[in-house]
């Protein structure tokens, strides 16, 4: 494009992004969740030379009261899980029911919305013995049937955009049906999975495999006797698990258990399911993850290039224990480890407002978390980050907050534009340079990022690939006591529009499982593509 014409396109842009800025001001009078136009930074249009800037634009984070933007962005945050046993039985009309129970039904009261499930898959009753009307050998396949509904509880899923964390165990305190398996069996239903390629077929919508298969829940405990974890879990790596996925493990003392030739070629994560935050937990059943221990720490120092889970006791244990995990030591516990995601059904939304017990209904540990107020002399005393209007109102007055509201907003990634540089290196081409940075306690998994050019009908009439979320830190990852927060840049080079029109620049964050998410950032989000600037080719 000539640089008279562009200087022509920027005076045309001025006046018009004036206009919309009164139009959404107008609009925010009457509509609460209206948002404001980013911020211009100044910028000169006369005598532009090739190569300098033609546009510099910066941009404010969200204000506390439309937080709740934010929460249904894929891949992170309170998650729920799902069971599914009695597969030899199971239709997909049950299945379909019991899906639309756990996910469109589950939190509406607790108001929490979740996009990633654990989906844990029974399969007990695939074990030899373990079912009079069949022979041994068809008791111990995982036949057709199987993988038929298998398929289909991912393509539920996968229709509503929801990323799974995959775990198969075969027995668990509500299914006595079922006895535990041998070594042999477990390796045999792991070669009939990999065989079918059900995981690999599936790798679009999970998160992460988890190890399961040994123990109550697959959690590797209470099994008897026990399997042989190092032969169980080296046949996971070899025969089930897709490139590129992450394992996760109970604790990250049972990598010992790899051998040395599987270590190289899997990225490990972890599932915590006795999660109690950042106090000594050495009573209470999680003797190997205690903070300061050999695990806490490793998990502390490396577990950042994967999605990392956890979840806390029920809320009835907690109950009859008189025992809750503390709001403010669960997130320091949650920055530590990285968590992309935390069970919502243990310690909360399992209170349910159905319970017997008054006390139990409304004394949960999530909710005891709402008592506890997140200050931002508490923020910077701890080292944790957090968007600059988190805590503040449209006029600027500092808000409540709690460590439930804390936790549920900064599990995972939590992403803001800082600012937008559009240059002309050559005629016909936009380069196009953002700067982001991360507030979460993650970075952003199994999603990729896409710059592009929309044109008025929101078509896009150029794309270009803009970086790994993975990447994308909220601080030093090998230095977790360095709090200094990154900022990451991104660039494409696309073509300049040649038909006259208005367009817009956009960011596109998606997730692989279809899911798009919303940046904290004061700015359009329309039709899953973060509006970052406007312009008009004459």
């Amino acid at each position: 494009m000539h640089k008279r014409k562009w200087t022509r396109v920027l005076a045309l842009l001025l006046p018009l992004s004036l206009c919309c800025a009164l139009m959404l001001n107008l609009a925010a009078s009457g509509n609460a969740d209206a948002v404001t136009p980013p911020t211009d930074l100044p910028y000169d249009i006369s005598g532009n030379v090739e190569g300098s800037p033609v546009v510099e634009r910066g941009y404010t984070t969200l204000l506390a009261e439309n937080n709740h933007f934010l929460d249904d962005n894929p891949n992170r945050g309170l998650r729920g899980f799902i069971i599914f046993t009695d597969f030899p039985n199971l239709t997909k009309e049950t299945i379909k029911a019991q899906f639309d129970e756990a996910v469109n039904k589950r939190f509406d009261t607790a108001k929490v919305p979740c996009t990633t499930y654990v989906v844990y898959l029974y399969i007990g009753e695939y074990l030899q013995g373990s079912r009079s009307s069949a022979s041994d050998a068809a008791a111990l396949t995982l036949d057709a049937a199987f993988f038929e509904k298998a398929d289909y509880i991912m393509q539920l899923f996968r229709e509503n955009h929801i990323q799974v964390l995959l775990r198969f165990a075969y027995w668990n305190i509500h299914h006595y049906h079922t006895r535990f398996p041998t070594t042999n069996e477990i390796c045999t239903h792991i070669d009939q999975i990999g065989e079918n390629g059900f995981v690999e077929r599936n790798k679009d919508i999970i998160q992460a495999l988890q190890a399961g298969f040994i123990g109550q829940y697959g959690e590797w405990h209470s099994d008897s006797p026990k399997a042989d974890r190092s032969t169980v879990v080296n046949a996971i790596i070899e025969k089930i698990l897709p490139e590129g996925m992450s394992l996760q493990l109970r604790s990250p003392g049972y990598r010992s258990f790899i051998s040395q030739e599987n270590a190289g070629k899997v990225t490990l994560s972890y599932n915590d399911d006795c999660f109690f935050g950042i106090q000594d937990t050495s009573n209470l059943g999680n003797q190997d993850y205690s903070v300061g221990l050999e695990p806490w720490e490793y998990q502390k120092n490396t577990g950042y290039n994967a999605p990392n889970d956890a979840e806390l006791y029920v809320s009835y244990w907690f109950w009859s224990n008189d025992l809750y995990p503390d709001g403010y030591a669960c997130i320091l516990g949650a920055a530590e480890h990285h968590l992309t995601t935390l069970s919502a059904e243990n310690g909360y939304v399992d209170s349910g407002e159905t319970g017997t017990n008054q006390f139990l209904i409304n004394d949960n540990a999530m909710n005891r978390w709402k008592q506890q107020p997140v200050t931002e002399k508490w923020l910077k005393a701890n080292g944790m980050t957090y968007a600059p209007n988190w805590l503040k109102d449209k006029d600027g007055n500092t808000v409540e907050r709690s460590a439930f509201d804390y936790m549920k907003d900064y599990l995972g990634y939590r992403l803001s534009a800082t600012q937008l540089s559009v240059r002309e290196p050559e005629k016909g081409k936009l380069s196009l340079t953002l700067s982001l940075q991360n507030y979460g306690m993650a970075a952003a998994f199994n999603m990729t990022s896409r710059l592009v050019i929309l044109n008025k009908d929101g078509q896009e009439v150029a794309s270009a690939a803009a970086g790994d979320p993975s990447t994308w830190y909220a601080t030093d990852p090998s230095h977790y006591n360095n709090r200094e927060q990154l900022t990451h840049q991104v660039t494409a080079t696309l073509d300049t529009p040649t038909a006259a029109g208005e367009y817009r620049i956009a960011l596109q964050l998606r997730s692989n499982g279809g899911g798009t998410a919303r940046l904290d950032n004061n700015i359009d989000y329309d039709n899953g593509y973060n509006i970052l600037h406007s312009f008009v080719v004459q």
